[in-house]
């Protein structure tokens, strides 16, 4: 199981916050938010995946993905952040 950045980027865009917000309130980098809502990052610490609930008010299993999907996606950004890259 990974953590599925498309579900944290809808639930915090639900709640109105932006990446900097859901940082603040979290009490954890906007960066770290970026690159897990970008799929950069899958995994991380249990207590900033804590904090992330927390301020989400949601449960751990309620951000997580199966293996294949977080791959997949985590894949997807890399291809297009080098095609950006390059032009």
């Amino acid at each position: 199981m990974h953590l599925d950045g498309e579900k944290i980027e809808q639930l915090r865009t639900s709640m109105f916050l932006s990446a900097t917000g859901l940082a603040a309130k979290a009490g954890i980098h906007h960066k770290t938010i970026l690159s897990i809502e970008r799929g950069e990052r899958t995994r991380i610490h249990g207590p900033t995946l804590k904090k992330l609930c927390e301020a989400l008010g949601v449960v751990p299993m309620d951000i997580m993905s199966d293996d294949d999907t977080a791959s997949r996606k985590k894949s997807e950004a890399h291809s297009e952040k080098r095609i950006t890259e390059a032009e």
